[in-house]
């Protein structure tokens, strides 16, 4: 069994200045010893995914993936690659940049019994299923729509597994600690608010 990480920074205009932002990752792989062209393909068919959702106003910086088990000294950076160009979604200029799609990922039950789950904020800045948002979503008035939430759902479902290279290595995401998921993708209902960091400041 072999675990790893999976980043992919990117940067959106963000009051005045320039906000980079990113998604983390992380996939076990059972077959354990990937090579490296399947490292790095695997880098690839996660900036694909997000390169599909997210505007055109958001730019792709950098993919970074290491291995995930062991101590922090064990743990090594295996890809590092600069990344070019944008998103491919159309973007929606009056969508709050701090507004991000959940989709929370059921991944069993804690020692009381109560439902946990792995949580994904996509700041897309974008329209969404080829359905824009309202004001009123985006003011968290009104909830999602269907088209929407289906939408968001297909995507967590997209990158929950990658099979690549030659032999082929299954790459399923878990949590940072390896808890496995093992129930739906469900899309949150509201528009939700996810802070994008202080970069912007700094401009």
């Amino acid at each position: 069994m072999a675990r790893f990480g999976v980043n992919v920074l990117k940067r959106v205009a963000f009051r005045q200045g320039t906000q980079h932002f990113g998604n983390t990752y992380y996939y076990d792989d059972p077959l354990g010893t990937p090579g490296l062209t399947t490292l790095e393909a695997l880098v690839d068919a996660v900036v694909a995914s997000e390169r599909s959702r997210h505007a055109t106003t958001v730019t792709f910086v950098r993919g970074r993936l290491w291995s995930q088990i062991g101590t922090p000294s064990q743990n090594q950076m295996l890809v590092d690659k600069s990344l070019s160009g944008t998103g491919s979604a159309t973007a929606q200029s009056d969508i709050d940049r701090e507004r991000a799609f959940l989709v929370r990922f059921r991944a069993g039950v804690d020692t009381l019994g109560r439902p946990v789950y792995l949580r994904k904020y996509w700041h897309l800045n974008a329209a969404v299923g080829g359905s824009a948002i309202t004001s009123a979503q985006n003011a968290n008035i009104d909830e999602l729509s269907t088209t929407h939430r289906t939408a968001l759902e297909n995507f967590g479902n997209e990158v929950k597994q990658y099979t690549l290279g030659t032999p082929a290595h299954t790459f399923t995401l878990v949590a940072k600690g390896g808890r496995p998921i093992d129930g739906a993708t469900l899309a949150h209902r509201f528009f939700e608010h996810h802070q994008l960091g202080d970069e912007w400041r700094g401009a």
